[in-house]
């Protein structure tokens, strides 16, 4: 890909950071949270961010795979989550705990909704957001908004992988809407 900022393990850092600000701003937007959505808690914030940081790594995986910014991404949004753990108040002999329990929860997502992706399955990617992003829930509400998630799971990808790299880098990702109703 030949970009110069590759080279200064600094450089490469504040570009982790980038994608993680920019998939933390994403996963903010009011339209996923409300009644029948995800809930607006720790966790369901959490899950919102492994989903757009899955979507977001996925694609700079494919489109730069040498560079490993995916894996920058993943540890910028691992420092943050190290980071508002310790602000929540656990002790600094549980930190590691919570950190390892919260990785194995992001492959174990990102293991779910490769699948679903790869084989085109909008039926298992909603099975994986109604396990996960809704915790379970099975109201018609949930229902609803799981369908219309997975949708916009697909075009995120779709428009992720029609942006090029330096696109993604410079103007931060391009997720779907997300004006869920």
């Amino acid at each position: 890909m030949g970009f110069w900022f590759f080279s200064n393990r600094k450089k490469r850092q504040k570009l982790g950071k980038t994608c993680y600000e920019f998939i933390r701003s994403a996963a903010r937007n009011t339209s996923f949270f409300g009644p029948g959505k995800v809930a607006d808690t720790v966790d369901g914030r959490f899950e919102l961010l492994v989903l757009h940081g899955f979507l977001l790594m996925r694609a700079l995986r494919v489109k730069s795979p040498e560079e490993r910014l995916d894996q920058l991404l993943f540890d910028a949004m691992f420092d943050d989550m190290d980071t508002a753990v310790r602000e929540l108040g656990t002790s600094d002999t549980q930190v590691g705990k919570k950190i390892k329990a919260m990785a194995k929860a992001f492959y174990g997502r990102s293991r779910a909704y490769h699948e679903a992706l790869d084989e085109g399955s909008e039926e298992k990617m909603q099975i994986a957001l109604l396990r996960n992003v809704m915790a379970g829930a099975e109201g018609a509400e949930e229902t609803k908004f799981v369908k219309q998630l997975s949708k916009w799971v697909f075009a995120s990808e779709k428009n992720l992988n029609s942006q090029s790299l330096k696109q993604i880098l410079r103007a931060g990702p391009d997720f779907a809407q997300s004006d869920f109703y």
